[in-house]
């Protein structure tokens, strides 16, 4: 069973939880972030199905969102 078969046992956890990986460029400066996981409860906080997260760019889920 891999890591994010293992993250399964949040599915149902009443609080948001994902896994993020983030990305670098070639000078170690981190350049995007891309939902691995996400549990229900993370959809529901954010108001975006986990289908529409899953392995893709936060920025692209969240247009809007800061590059801070």
């Amino acid at each position: 069973m891999g890591f994010y078969e293992k993250c399964s046992i949040m599915d149902e956890m009443p609080l948001a939880y994902c896994v993020i990986e983030l990305v670098f460029d070639e000078d170690g400066h981190g350049v995007d972030l891309i939902f691995r996981y996400c549990n229900k409860e993370m959809a529901v906080v954010e108001g975006v199905p986990v289908e529409e997260m899953l392995n893709r760019s936060f920025y692209e889920v969240f247009r809007n969102g800061g590059r801070k």
